[in-house]
């Protein structure tokens, strides 16, 4: 087998140190003693079939054109390991892509396959989905400011508080006792539960119902005129007596 022209890619065959560009048919050396019943060639690649059904392949390779496995170029007709055993009859060789028939009809190709040279479909791999992304963890709440703390005159206030509302009487009506007597209190007895609690003489006032209130105010009315009734009379009866004391000594003054 002998080859001739451009060698730039090592298409020719002749070995890494043959010059790149040859200009009349040499004969390849590694293929002196095989016999090559077809012969194929690409843009930078050549393929070679011997009688034994081996396919040979060498040349540039950046597209896996070769078949042997890689993209490396080869400078010398190397075996394309992949056929081996079959029974190869037809070769052929596209720009970057290369095609091997058998005798029983089977079709191989190789190489490039960015427009569908090969023929061959490959399923690509389902996309996996995306991850969501975790939601954002919540902002930490704000500490709840402590409440102050109860003075000792608190507990003695909610302490009334609680002996008030045991004796029946309403919230409201403690609140008001409570702010108008300043929050001094006497000791009173509850007629009805026997127990003692602190409490100001106006708590004692709101314990009563509503007509013991009418009653206690009518008792007030007729003791204040009573009270007027009585200076009246204590003024009368003194003026009444001085009265009488200027006359008589009056009198005794004339006499004299």
């Amino acid at each position: 087998m002998c080859a001739w022209g451009s060698n730039k890619r090592g298409q020719l065959g002749l070995g890494a140190g043959a010059p790149q560009t040859v200009w009349r048919p040499l004969l390849l050396p590694s293929l002196a003693r095989t016999s090559v019943t077809q012969l194929v060639c690409g843009a930078h690649h050549t393929l070679a079939l011997t009688a034994q059904s081996q396919v040979l392949a060498w040349g540039a390779n950046e597209r896996g054109q070769l078949g042997v496995g890689d993209t490396s170029d080869r400078h010398t007709p190397t075996q394309v390991e992949g056929l081996w055993g079959l029974p190869i009859t037809r070769l052929a060789a596209g720009d970057c892509h290369s095609l091997a028939l058998t005798n029983t009809g089977q079709l191989f190709a190789w190489g490039s396959n960015s427009h569908g040279q090969c023929g061959v479909i490959i399923e690509e791999e389902p996309e996996t989905p995306e991850t969501p992304a975790p939601p954002p963890e919540p902002l930490p709440s704000p500490p709840r400011p402590s409440p102050p703390p109860q003075r000792p005159e608190d507990k003695l206030h909610q302490a009334w508080k609680e002996a008030m509302a045991n004796m029946g009487i309403e919230p409201d009506v403690v609140e008001l006792s409570l702010s108008h007597t300043g929050w001094r209190g006497v000791e009173v007895r509850h007629s009805h539960t026997h127990t003692r609690a602190r409490a100001s003489p106006a708590h004692c006032i709101a314990a009563y119902t509503k007509a013991q209130l009418w009653a206690l105010s009518a008792v007030i009315a007729c003791c204040d005129c009573v009270f007027h009734n009585v200076v009246f009379v204590c003024v009368y009866v003194c003026s009444w007596l001085l009265n009488g004391y200027l006359v008589r000594t009056k009198r005794t003054s004339s006499a004299t």
